[in-house]
């Protein structure tokens, strides 16, 4: 039995000093593959830095059209992300290609080793590099659809609206690669939108009316001698002030309207983007029941003169109820192929594709508010047939409508919902995604400030024109 026992014995210290030799190396691959994880997490990280910094360094590149800049954006990037990774150094200058539609970067770091260490590897290095690419071939066709009914002025909303638009625009006036590749509308809107004095052949008339109300040539001897005329940045379209109210000239009823009035349904046109020559337009004159101070200043079709834009927007006025749908569909006309030549570019709006990104940003404070011949007896035809309140619903689901069919086109859609009083639910139907539905504050201190907020629309379309490539 000791025999045996001692056998055993023997058996046994053989196979812990075998486990004890085996037991090296193994130790050594955990220990190698440990360290190798922990770099490749490191070079992960660094190569989201990487995309970050290229990104930010396209977007410098874009508003000047000069290199001089992009080591500094580089660097302001990744110190901003500092502790992402260890230490990252950037080799060289960021690189551009001779076309200027690609920018490059490297990025090096080290991760440090723990079991690797022992013999004598410190770090292992790890690297990441990053490509923007810029659509220098895509075109950007804005529409910027505003409401200017009377709350925005008695809510003390306009003047911060106003200075809002105005910084959007200058964000593209500013970019030397976009400002040759945008064009921008301004489509003011309130119960009505208004095609103004220089339009007047879109428009028909019932049977026996004159298609251009007697109001609108001439209108001095509608309003009495309080009255003072002042002409659009048209210079031909008059509005007659009296120190409290507009009444612009050129006000259309929305083709919705018409067609209820007319056949006393929805028809082919009324929430489509048909041209004036296919559906022309009846002035808002024809509806006696109308309120001819409910009337925006005029549409200023898709341009790339900023200077023109800024002092249309810089010219707008107040005044009038809120129809959404009659100004969602007037942003369509202004982008859509249909009525390329029958603004005054006729280059524009471009055929919908790759080559041009359409977009409209629609700002408003309020609920659609029909005017349905109750309290103030005025009457929008939509109505024509269900004077109450709920011809609301009504018109918001033309204005959804007309949404879908923008968006199906492939035109984004921003939304502004200013202020406490506008609709966040159809708002947020209505826009291209969650992420393009803003709530915008009129207070100047507010993270939400309406400045901001077109800031930041502004800086998401130039995002847009980027993309990367590794």
């Amino acid at each position: 039995m000791s025999i045996a026992y001692n056998f055993c014995r023997d058996r046994q210290g053989v196979v812990v000093v075998a486990f004890a030799i085996m037991l090296v190396p193994l130790l050594t691959a955990v220990g190698v593959s440990v360290d190798y994880a922990y770099a490749g997490r490191v070079q992960r990280q660094l190569q989201d830095v990487s995309d970050g910094a290229v990104l930010a360094a396209a977007r410098v590149y874009m508003k000047t059209g000069s290199e001089d800049g992009l080591r500094a954006a580089v660097e302001t990037f990744m110190a901003a992300n500092d502790g992402k990774t260890v230490a990252p150094t950037l080799v060289d200058d960021p690189s551009v290609d001779g076309a200027g539609a690609e920018i490059c970067i490297t990025l090096e770091d080290s991760a440090p080793t723990a079991f690797l260490g022992m013999v004598s590897i410190d770090t292992v290095d790890v690297g990441a590099q990053s490509c923007a690419i810029i659509a220098t071939n895509q075109n950007v066709e804005i529409s910027l659809v505003l409401d200017v009914s009377s709350s925005m002025i008695e809510n003390n909303r306009f003047d911060p609206m106003v200075k809002a638009v105005d910084e959007f625009l200058k964000v593209f006036q500013s970019d030397q690669t976009l400002n040759k590749r945008t064009k921008i509308a301004i489509v003011p809107f309130s119960s009505r939108v208004s095609i103004g004095m220089t339009r007047t052949s879109w428009l028909t008339a019932p049977t026996g009316a004159s298609a251009v109300p007697d109001r609108w040539t001439n209108p001095t001897a509608h309003y009495s001698s309080s009255f003072k005329k002042i002409l659009w940045v048209d210079g031909q379209t008059p509005t007659m002030y009296n120190g409290k109210n507009y009444y612009w000239m050129g006000c259309i009823e929305p083709r919705s309207d018409v067609e209820i009035h007319t056949t006393g349904k929805i028809g082919t046109h009324g929430l489509t983007d048909s041209p004036p020559a296919t559906a022309p337009f009846w002035a808002m004159d024809h509806n006696a029941e109308s309120s001819k101070s409910f009337c925006p200043p005029p549409i200023v079709s898709l341009s790339s003169d900023f200077a023109a834009l800024r002092t249309a927007v810089a010219a707008l006025t107040s005044q009038g109820s809120t129809r959404l749908d009659a100004g969602m569909t007037a942003g369509w006309y202004t982008l859509s192929p249909k009525w390329r030549g029958v603004f005054a570019d006729a280059t524009a709006p471009l055929d919908y594709g790759s080559k041009v990104q359409k977009i409209v940003v629609f700002m408003t404070d309020g609920q659609m508010n029909v005017q349905h011949g109750s309290s103030s007896g005025k009457l929008d035809w939509l109505c024509e047939f269900n004077k109450t309140s709920s011809c609301n619903s009504v018109a918001n689901t033309h204005l959804q409508t007309v949404c879908t069919a923008m968006k199906s086109a492939g035109i984004l859609v921003f939304t502004v919902s200013y202020d406490g009083d506008a609709d966040l639910e159809n708002m947020r139907t209505c826009a291209t995604s969650a992420a393009h539905q803003y709530t915008a504050s009129k207070t100047l201190t507010a993270t939400d400030y309406i400045g901001t907020i077109y800031t930041e629309i502004a800086e998401s379309i130039r995002s847009e024109m980027l993309r990367l490539s590794h």
